[in-house]
């Protein structure tokens, strides 16, 4: 049940993906060519583009380290034992595990703050900054649950675990 949840949760972030950076080209395209053909740009076009890039770089990150895709150095990894390549991973999701966990409050945080202080844009459409602030603990609450999914269904495996203790028992 979690899996097909999850797969659609996913399958909604990749479709958000797309439709910000589709409706960002769309965006540049047009203003390119009201600048070009009638020598108009649309003001707040440009403020709007820079979200959805943003939005659609930090949902696109956050999928990619529910599906340990995101940007790592495995050659070294690759010359470990299965063993030593666990244990590695392991600690090293600990610590994206924590590091997500601090990107999230502190994301909560300027979120809260922002609203509080009522800051907006120094554009032309003045947008309330906790709004696009938002995507900072969104995206945060995604890769805390990627690195627990994650850590957990390794630990869960007891096919690694016997290998380990089959391992261990060898070398005695």
């Amino acid at each position: 049940m979690w899996e097909l949840f999850r797969q659609k949760v996913d399958e909604g972030l990749i479709h958000m993906v797309g439709i910000f950076l589709g409706l960002s080209m769309l965006f540049v395209f047009s203003d390119a060519m009201l600048r070009v053909l009638f020598g108009y740009s649309i003001f707040w076009l440009q403020e709007v583009i820079l979200y959805f890039i943003i939005w659609s770089t930090m949902i696109g990150a956050a999928v990619a380290v529910r599906h340990n895709e995101h940007i790592k150095v495995d050659f070294l990894i690759e010359k470990l034992t299965p063993q030593h390549q666990f244990i590695l991973n392991l600690a090293t999701s600990m610590i994206g595990l924590i590091f997500s966990i601090v990107f999230t409050i502190s994301g909560l945080k300027l979120v809260i703050d922002a609203y509080t202080t009522e800051v907006a844009s120094i554009t032309t459409l003045e947008t309330p900054l906790w709004i696009p602030y938002l995507i900072l603990p969104i995206t945060g609450i995604i890769f805390v649950i990627g690195f627990i999914d994650w850590i957990l269904s390794k630990i869960r495996k007891r096919g690694f675990w016997n290998e380990m203790e089959n391992d261990s028992q060898v070398r005695k």
